[in-house]
């Protein structure tokens, strides 16, 4: 760009004086007042070159070094905001004119009294301004007069509090006026006489001038007569008008007077030669064929470009048809030349007017200069602003990319070292750490702001369905994906970023993060979604890696197994989780071959006749119509009777006393339990301690954990209940063991065997065995043979045998210490509360009871949830998948040996393949079938080399597109969650990768990851 190709010479001695300047920066000066602004390119303006790689020091609000970044001596603990490679550093714009003040023009033609900074409010900030990178402006005092008044300049923002007038760079930049047609509508002056009398009345308004442009150079030939002492104008210009234009001639103020045509820009230069006036023409937008005299008087011109805001220009030659090569022409002609906004397009839209002049022809670097320097110069304050030099004012405006490109957007804007307005306050502020190395703020407030808008520019634009925009760019808004494509939008305060490629965020189809080692299965019982939360150190490590998503599963599989998919570098818990249940997970495998598949068929069997259960009853939902609500108050009426009675039937009944020899009803048996266990055949030592935790369902089931001092980890365990039976199973590190316990209380009054065993009482052959079993599993108790209950003593006990592959061998006993089973919760989260569920209407359909194994099956018949399947064999697999089509499901074939070999027959017919590390060969096979693959990384933080693992397997010959689609849509696909992630699509999640080279390459890096919009730091 022209802009960034400035001719060196004078501006690199401007420049070496200032990277001299900033390498003394940390001497003297104290750090906590030192501003260092960071940037991929630095435009100091002026004659000086640009800068790459710049940094600007600003300290008590003036500019103290400007220099590349890697040549600054940044003292520390000195606030320092980098802005990224893409950014640019640029002076805080110029407005050669503005409307931000309200303004109200004298009655007289002329009265250079009346001082535009009356109405301004130095305590106010300006923030449509502020918005547009406009830190300083021209304040008119009026429009529409002869001579106005007198204008002034200011900064848009910032200042001291204490001192306003830090804010007023000019108080009286010169007289303002215009002998142009907005002049020639001033009203007739009209004073009433005092006092009024007869003959006289009221009088009648005094017309004034002008009318002409001839009547314009008259007005001001008398009143540069009236200024030299000829007080007989008094009358037709008032009295006041006279003396202070004398004084503003002493002062040698600017006039600073609209004139548009050749001829009304004729008439004041020559006015300007005969009364040695200093003159700046605002306007001249007709008198471009005067450029050669212009430039000849000295005279600067503010200038605005072609703009109207109007449904017809004419059909004639009348018309007033755009033309924009007027400025370029003045310019070219070595006019001065500042650009201002005209009115149509509004003050706050400078940037805009300047690029308009740039269709006429004006360079980018001019256009620039004229709404920065330039415009500073001509309004005569090119000593304090307007361009970027040591010893001015530190005002900076931050652009996006190029000030001049009509995309880029203004990230921030500073005045007086201070950053008075930012696209994201709370994430550009970056503090260099405190002495203790610790970063201070405040998560919690960065959590709740919303996410910035943020354009990514990258050569690759990787789409995720195997689709490569190149180039291309992809617009993050609100925490989503707003636009993908060649150019995306460009809203207002957005950040733009660039990179090599872009991509969506990994997606890793099976891993641990999170679960720190634990071997407990997960169940569907237990809502998995409450053991996560905002992600850690670890977390965001593994997500600035390009995992952004993460499948969570556990390493131990019992029965039906859930996983969770969920992002581990999500900041908030609405953001946290993408599918509290996205899989469910089978074992087909079997120890006996032919055995293989029976569970999973068995409950693809359950699952249908439970899905079928319910969508009949949805059916009948559907058929019926609910009764009148007087029908249903009498039915409530009737059934608030029946209550009573059994209520009052129910006390009746625990006011009698227990009959002796009766034993307590069997209890559910969650709650902690905890004892001894004793080996079998072993004589003296002391027994191991044991403890139970359980979680009964209302069918009877169990699942819990053991903890015995046997062994170092935790044993997970499931089971179930029959009345006063227990029934356990325990995965072991020494196998698996069986623990059939029995439950009695301590008021029982005497040790009863098992029910089982009651039950084969009248088995002759067995009534010895049946005694023995009895005595194996008799209870401590407590010798309570008294009548009277004992309820407020009452304990519960669990005895019995644990026997593995061998037999028995050893005895459990243990008692009950909590009723309580406690499972994680996240931060704030409250129980629902247990209310008394309502009757239903008489007729209604009855719901069927909710199995929460079965349960996601129905989700899976939707499409909502992946059932991954573990089968090995070839034939295995053939038979699996035949299985699954009976039931209308194409399952997710997870860890399968040899899929790879039937990968033809099964194409179409599967979701895809999951295959861990150390199998990718096998992928290749799978792929070029046809059959989808995705990549689980079965590890914890681990996970952070999913990457790694994708190019090893494109290193061994699979497609680059294939393994990119495994990392990405493909892998949404599989999971059941492409409606959040996976893509780079409209209204997806926007959790994005941009990297420094093309993706899978080894080489390649990932620089910046956002995860809902924000990135990750």
């Amino acid at each position: 760009m022209q802009l960034m190709q400035r001719i060196k010479g004078a501006g690199a001695l401007c420049l070496a004086a200032a990277t001299l300047q900033a390498g003394a920066l940390s001497a003297p000066m104290a750090a906590a007042d030192v501003l260092v602004l960071k940037a991929g390119t630095v435009l100091p303006m002026g004659s000086a070159e640009a800068i790459e790689d710049g940094a600007v020091a600003i300290e008590d609000g003036v500019i103290v070094a400007i220099g590349p970044a890697a040549d600054m001596d940044v003292p520390a603990g000195a606030e320092v905001i980098d802005y990224g490679s893409g950014a640019t550093l640029a002076p805080g714009l110029v407005a050669a004119d503005s409307a931000y003040t309200p303004s109200r023009a004298s009655d007289r033609t002329a009265d250079p009294t009346l001082l535009a900074i009356d109405n301004f409010d130095p305590y106010a900030p300006i923030p449509s301004a502020l918005r547009a990178g406009i830190t300083t402006a021209y304040l008119p005092p009026a429009n529409g007069r002869l001579i106005a008044g007198q204008g002034a300049v200011v900064k848009t923002g910032g200042g001291d509090e204490g001192d306003p007038a830090a804010r007023v760079l000019l108080e009286t930049s010169g007289l303002h006026g215009s002998i142009s047609a907005e002049a020639r509508s001033t009203p007739g002056y009209w004073e009433p006489p005092v006092p009024a009398t007869v003959d006289v009345g009221l009088g009648v308004p005094r017309e004034q001038l002008p009318r002409t442009t001839m009547g314009a150079v008259l007005a001001i030939e008398e009143l540069m007569a009236f200024a030299r002492g000829d007080d007989s104008l008094a009358v037709e210009y008032g009295e006041q008008t006279g003396p202070a234009l004398a004084k503003a001639l002493e002062a040698q103020l600017v006039w600073r007077m609209g004139a548009e045509s050749a001829a009304e820009v004729r008439a004041m230069l020559d006015l300007a030669d005969r009364f040695g006036l200093p003159l700046v023409i605002d306007g001249a937008t007709g008198a471009a064929s005067l450029a050669a005299e212009i430039a000849a008087s000295g005279a600067p011109v503010i200038a605005r470009p072609y703009y109207r805001n109007a449904a017809s220009i004419g059909d004639d030659e009348t018309a007033d048809w755009p033309e924009y090569d007027t400025i370029a022409r003045l310019a070219g002609e070595g006019v001065r030349v500042a650009i201002a906004s005209p009115s149509a397009l509004g003050t706050s839209q400078l940037r805009f007017a300047a690029a308009l002049a740039m269709r006429g022809g004006l360079s980018e670097a001019a256009a620039l200069d004229a709404i920065t320097i330039e415009a500073a110069r001509v309004l005569g304050v090119d000593d304090r602003v307007g361009s970027l030099e040591v010893g001015k004012h530190g005002d900076v405006a931050v652009f996006s990319g190029a000030p001049m490109s009509t995309s880029a957007a203004i990230v921030a804007t500073v005045i007086g070292g201070d950053v008075v307005w930012s696209a994201d306050a709370a994430r550009d502020r970056v503090r260099k750490p405190d002495p203790d190395g610790v970063r201070r703020g405040n998560p919690a407030a960065r959590r709740r702001a919303p996410a910035p808008a943020t354009v990514i520019v990258a050569d690759e634009v990787h789409v995720g369905d195997g689709t490569v925009i190149a180039p291309g760019e992809v617009l993050l808004r609100g925490g989503k994906i707003a636009e993908v494509g060649r150019r995306v939008a460009r809203p207002s305060g957005a950040r733009v970023v660039y990179g090599a490629a872009v991509m969506p965020g990994m997606i890793d189809a099976f891993g641990y993060l999170g679960t720190e080692g634990s071997n407990r299965p997960f169940s569907t019982r237990v809502d998995t979604t409450r053991m996560l939360e905002p992600g850690d150190y670890a977390d965001r490590k593994v997500a600035q890696a390009g995992v952004t998503t993460v499948n969570l599963g556990p390493r131990n599989f019992g029965g039906i197994t859930p996983s969770t998919a969920y992002k581990p570098a999500a900041e908030t818990f609405d953001g946290l989780v993408v599918d509290g249940v996205a899989t469910v997970y089978l074992d087909w495998n079997s120890g006996i071959t032919a055995l293989a598949g029976a569970n999973v068929k068995g409950t693809l069997a359950r699952a249908t006749e439970y899905v079928n259960e319910w969508k009949k009853y949805e059916a009948a939902m559907a058929k019926w119509t609910p009764p009148a609500d007087d029908d249903e108050e009498a039915e409530d009426d009737e059934d608030d009777e029946e209550d009573d009675e059994t209520e009052d039937d129910e006390d009746e009944d625990k006011k009698k006393k227990r009959k002796k020899g009766e034993r307590d009803p069997a209890k559910p048996v969650t709650g902690v339990f905890e004892g001894t266990f004793s080996l079998a055949n072993v004589e003296g030592g002391e027994p191991a301690t044991a403890r139970f935790r359980f979680d009964e369902d209302e069918d009877g089931s169990i699942e819990g954990s053991l903890r015995v001092s046997t062994f170092d980890t935790l044993l997970p365990l499931t089971g179930s209940r029959d009345d006063y039976d227990v029934t356990l199973e325990v995965s072991t590190p020494e196998g698996v063991w069986t623990i059939e316990l029995a439950q009695q209380y301590s008021n029982d009054p005497e040790p009863k065997k098992s029910k089982k065993k009651d039950d084969d009482e009248d088995d002759d052959e067995g009534d010895s065995e049946g005694e023995e079993k009895a005595d194996k599993v008799a209870l401590a108790l407590d010798d309570d043979d008294d009548d009277e209950d004992d309820d407020d003593e009452v304990r519960t006990f669990l005895r019995g045998e644990v026997e593995d592959s061998g037999g028995v061998i050893g005895v459990m006993d243990v008692t009950q210490t909590s009723d309580q089973y406690k499972v994680i919760r996240r931060p704030g989260f409250t129980p629902p509360v247990d209310e008394k569920r309502e009757r239903p209407p008489k007729g209604k359909p009855k719901e069927p009871r909710e199995d929460s194994d079965l349960e996601p099956f129905r989700r899976a018949l939707r499409g909502e949830v992946a059932i991954l399947v573990k089968v090995d064999r070839r034939d295995h697999v053939l038979d699996c998948v035949k299985a699954f089509e009976e039931f209308g499901v194409k399952p997710v074939l997870f860890d399968s040996n040899e899929a790879h070999l039937v990968a033809r027959q099964i194409s179409g017919r599967v979701a895809g393949v999951l295959m861990p590390r150390g199998k990718q060969s096998r992928l290749v096979d799978l792929s070029t079938a046809g059959v989808p693959i995705a990549f689980p990384s079965q590890a914890e933080e681990g996970a952070a080399e999913l990457g790694v693992f994708a190019a090893i397997a494109v290193a061994q010959g699979l497609s680059p597109v294939a393994a990119m689609r495994g990392l990405t849509g493909d892998a949404a696909k599989m999971l059941r969650i492409d409606n959040r992630v996976g893509f780079l699509r409209r209204g997806l999640d926007a959790d994005v990768l941009v990297l420094d080279g093309p993706p899978l390459e080894v080489s390649s890096s990932v620089v910046r990851a956002y995860v809902n919009g924000r990135e990750i730091d």
